[in-house]
């Protein structure tokens, strides 16, 4: 994947590419998470085959696209009608494909230059973030610090229970996960987390929070006011809290 569905960690696609591109073997990324967060560039990184959702930059649910480097060969599994170049057959949503069209130019110009409006989810996502860390002890950010996708924070609080946190939370109005949406159900700790060797004390104790291009300094405000407050009731409940 270019960049972790639960921490937002970007992986380094372009090095990895390089090296597949170098011992001839054909390359697949899965770019979900990346798509209309960060630049882009199949020109610069040689890829041969990405695959993006477009519900994750504003286009239809159960849209999306794969590019295929020129020359790169690929089976179908439908198979019959011819479209696609052969490679899917299929009667071919046109209104879908006309959005996602749109989205994907829209979301190209949110990514180029300072004042993009994912550097506005950034500033927004940083204080967020910060906030959290002033007022509430014992937390710990997950993935890499600067390296990943501007919209996502993924927290982990000692002494507190994911899935309760994110019950209180919701009733305060506040949407929030204890991982990846692929992944909800889950009853073991996420395996990102676990290979991360978080402490056992930290490991269900997990708090994912996206942003988006409407996400506005007034949600993050509300957000600081909850969140803190919601923390400290459910330590208070819990037996195995430290003073």
């Amino acid at each position: 994947m270019w960049a972790n569905n639960e921490t937002g960690t970007i992986f380094p696609i372009e090095k990895i590419a390089a090296l597949c591109q170098s011992r001839g073997i054909p390359i697949h990324t899965d770019a979900v998470q990346a798509a209309g967060k960060i630049r882009i560039d199949v020109s610069q990184v040689p890829v041969d085959c990405l695959t993006v959702s477009g519900h994750k930059f504003y286009a239809g649910k159960g849209t999306g696209f794969c590019y295929l480097r020129r020359g790169t060969k690929l089976r179908p599994l439908i198979v019959g009608g011819g479209q696609e170049y052969g490679r899917r057959s299929g009667t071919e949503n046109v209104a879908q494909i006309v959005g996602l069209g749109l989205a994907s130019a829209m979301a190209a110009a949110s990514v180029n230059g300072h004042e993009a409006p994912m550097e506005r989810v950034r500033a927004l996502r940083d204080r967020l973030e910060i906030g959290l860390i002033e007022r509430i002890p014992r937390v710990h950010v997950n993935g890499d610090i600067t390296a990943r996708v501007p919209n996502t924070t993924n927290v982990s609080i000692e002494d507190v229970d994911g899935e309760t946190l994110i019950l209180a939370l919701s009733a305060e109005g506040i949407a929030a996960s204890t991982g990846s949406a692929c992944s909800q159900g889950a009853t073991e700790p996420s395996h990102v987390l676990t290979a991360m060797h978080l402490p056992p004390s930290f490991l269900r104790g997990t708090l994912r929070l996206s942003l988006g291009r409407e996400t506005t300094d007034e949600e993050i405000d509300q957000a600081l006011d909850i969140i803190p407050h919601a923390v400290e009731r459910l330590r208070r409940l819990n037996p195995a809290r430290k003073n």
